[in-house]
């Protein structure tokens, strides 16, 4: 009978857990921590160096990345064991995005001129994408739409007469300098996309409030006002929501993304909130440890199993 059982579960799939979170960088207190997309049991994942500014994950591979100012960027496991140095020799701040499917990194430094460059998600191959000032200046944090093949900044003019938010392709060319201008008073400190949609999304950190607009740039559209220093965003698209870093007041706080409605704290009492992200992690992310599967590419081999099964038991009962 021990046997029949030992079968019974290999053949059978185990149950497979998944968990959406958000993530944050609470750098006042030089901490990455997380929470339930309700705010719900927050947990400290890793105590990170002064000055971290932005994080991201890699849910298919397991992994967490994060900047830190004027220095480099790291990544760890998911439940931030084995720190690991990703790119070094960064003398300003720095941002990040990831583009999980190509293996690939990117990263801005806040400069003059600035610069985007990317390398393999081990920080293999750095390569320089963007870098002459009249095309970016001082960016901050970047966005990647992965559906149209195109990267989002935000840059100073060369004379620092607009903050604007300018697009290019995943490669650095075909720079549109002009793509959301006019944004000298908002202070752009967090950008999101949404393809589907043909949505972007920015926060005004001088101007307290959260904008959007078509993805071709048009209908630019002031979404959320009243906020506190906003900075960083991240989409739940699922749920119909848009999470931001209030640093003003030191929280987490969420919207309706359709009409910016129903603004709520999620997690309050942190110290200067920053980047910001949303990942689902499942049993197969190596989070929880590993769970076992022997999973049936034919039908017709689980009925030869399970032939197989039933002839033991008439044998048994004879």
């Amino acid at each position: 009978m021990r046997m029949v059982f030992v079968i019974i579960y290999l053949i059978i799939p185990q149950t497979v857990w998944s968990q959406t979170y958000i993530y944050w960088v609470n750098s006042g207190a030089n901490k990455i921590q997380r929470a339930n997309l309700d705010g719900t049991n927050i947990t400290d994942i890793i105590n990170v160096s002064n000055g971290t500014t932005d994080v991201a994950v890699d849910a298919t591979n397991g992994k967490i990345y994060w900047t830190v100012s004027n220095d480099k960027i790291q990544r760890a496991n998911l439940d931030g064991s084995s720190i690991e140095n990703i790119v070094t020799g960064l003398g300003v701040n720095s941002f990040i995005a990831l583009e999980v499917n190509n293996n690939r990194i990117y990263w801005s430094e806040e400069s003059s001129p600035g610069r985007i460059s990317r390398a393999n998600l081990d920080g293999t191959n750095p390569t320089a994408l963007i870098t002459a000032n009249a095309d970016i200046k001082y960016p901050k944090f970047i966005a990647l739409d992965l559906v149209n093949n195109k990267i989002f900044y935000r840059s100073n003019t060369p004379a620092n007469t607009d903050y604007m938010v300018r697009r290019a392709n995943l490669d650095g060319t075909g720079i549109e300098a002009n793509y959301i201008a006019g944004q000298l008073n908002t202070g752009i400190e967090g950008i999101a996309v949404d393809p589907t949609g043909s949505r972007i999304y920015w926060a005004g950190e001088n101007s307290d409030d959260i904008s959007r607009a078509n993805l071709d740039g048009t209908g630019v559209t002031q979404l959320i006002a009243g906020l506190d220093h906003p900075r960083g965003i991240a989409l739940d698209l699922f749920n119909n929501k848009i999470y931001w870093c209030d640093a003003g007041t030191n929280k987490i706080q969420r919207a309706n993304i359709s009409d910016g409605s129903a603004v709520e704290d999620i997690v309050t009492g942190l110290n200067s909130p920053v980047g910001i992200t949303i990942a689902t992690i499942s049993s197969e992310s190596g989070e929880e440890g590993n769970i076992r599967y022997v999973p049936f590419s034919s039908k017709y081999l689980l009925m030869v199993v399970m032939a197989i099964l039933g002839g033991w038991f008439v044998s048994r009962l004879r």
